[in-house]
């Protein structure tokens, strides 16, 4: 008799626990379906991403008239400042205020050109000789773009810094890219450069982001929101960790990682990207992915390297910068532990983070050991009054004159003789 009891009893836990997990879904499901439906776009393209994404769209849709979704992000964003998460971009995001939403605005109607005449074909501007029409419809052809590197450079310098404009005494400096920049690389730049008066540094990262994706988060839309009205002289760059993947073109073609039209595309975007950054910037350092601790993950990092570093090197205002050789080994392979500094002696650290893909702060502090050296002290400005003629100061005045020494007014008879 005491059997039947028992299985009866072990049925009924079974349903609890799976009642339990019924209601935890339900609860996830809930107040983040926003959650689901991004993290569903972000898969890689494959089977799972072919099933998650209807499924999650639509349920996001049907609850969003609910008015959850802004709920989801207050609550990330109390739990983001008791520092629930190790992502230390989203803690930064999180003391940030939160967002006002607003409805988004109907698109303007388009206009019809209008239709070209000849006064409008012959207009030019005055003393400026006009342009034949065929040299306009049949502009001379690009170049054909470089071969992509076999080969990474394991040895690479930081270039020499391009000069202020005149009358700026104050580098700005944009620390953009992905998790790669986020963890470890900003915490480091930002805390070696606090007191600098002759730095300022402007943060425009995002985690979980990169450019294979645009349809999770755009960098080419959201860059010029994130620096806003400045005018960086310097980018440093660090993109790329989510990346190695599949995604789908702006003509809605599946392209698979690592094929001759994904290699072509993610080109592209990399070219693109580059030419939004120069644009606002006088120069652009581009710093390369680490080795990996993945031997997989690690081959679609160099496959990807060697991408970014073929683009870059086409811009003479920009540099790409392998940090393996400060990271790694001295092969430039993965290594997690190694000393803190080149200082001899120094205390062996955790160079990587668990996952083996991001930096530590003693790794990232590798690199800011030459990035800011690099970045120099800049010479202060000039003095807002006039130096005084050394003939002014060596000259004796009358009884009760006074001469300004250190811009103070001293009585001629209490000068020091």
């Amino acid at each position: 008799m005491e059997f039947p009891r028992h299985i009866k009893g072990l049925i009924s836990n079974r349903r609890e626990v799976m009642a339990g997990l019924a209601g935890f879904l339900l609860t996830i499901a809930l107040l983040d379906s926003g959650g689901l439906a991004q993290w569903a776009r972000q898969l890689e393209i494959g089977p799972l991403r072919r099933l998650a994404v209807p499924i999650t769209a639509a349920l996001n849709q049907t609850l969003h008239p609910l008015g959850i979704d802004p709920l989801r992000h207050v609550l990330l964003a109390d739990l983001a400042r008791l520092h629930w998460t190790r992502d230390r971009a989203a803690q930064q995001a999180a003391s940030q205020p939160a967002p006002q939403l607003v409805p988004p605005k109907a698109p303007p109607r388009p206009m019809t050109p209008p239709r070209p005449n000849a006064a409008m074909i012959s207009a030019t501007a005055p003393g400026k000789p006009t342009k034949p029409i065929a040299a306009i419809a049949n502009p001379s052809p690009a170049p054909p773009p470089l071969p992509i590197l076999t080969k990474l450079p394991l040895h690479t310098r930081l270039p020499a810094l391009a000069p202020l404009p005149p009358g700026v005494h104050r580098r700005t400096i944009a620390l953009v890219g992905d998790s790669m920049m986020a963890v470890g690389l900003s915490d480091m730049v930002l805390r070696q450069t606090t007191n600098d008066p002759a730095l300022r540094v402007i943060r425009a990262f995002r985690s979980g982001t990169g450019l294979a994706r645009p349809d999770v988060f755009n960098w080419m839309t959201e860059y010029p929101a994130m620096i806003g009205k400045n005018h960086p002289n310097l980018i440093i760059v660090a993109i790329g960790a989510n990346d190695a993947q599949g995604y789908v073109d702006h003509t809605g073609k599946v392209l698979a990682y690592g094929t001759p039209a994904w290699i072509a595309s993610y080109r592209a975007r990399v070219t693109k990207f580059l030419a939004l950054l120069q644009a606002s910037s006088q120069q652009v350092l581009w710093i390369g992915m680490p080795p990996m601790q993945q031997p997989g993950y690690a081959a679609r990092m160099r496959a990807l390297n060697r991408i970014t570093a073929t683009v870059v090197a086409a811009d003479p205002h920009a540099a790409w910068w392998n940090p393996a050789l400060l990271i790694g080994t001295q092969s430039g392979q993965f290594r997690a532990l190694g000393p803190a500094s080149r200082d001899k002696g120094a205390p062996i650290v955790h160079l990587r983070q668990p996952d083996g893909i991001h930096l530590t702060d003693d790794g990232a502090g590798l690199l800011t050991a030459r990035i800011i050296p690099w970045l120099a002290p800049l010479p202060l400005p000039p003095p807002r009054e006039p130096p005084i003629p050394i003939e002014q100061l060596t000259q004796r005045g009358t009884q009760g004159s006074s001469t300004r020494i250190g811009g103070n007014a001293v009585p001629s008879a209490q000068r020091p003789k």
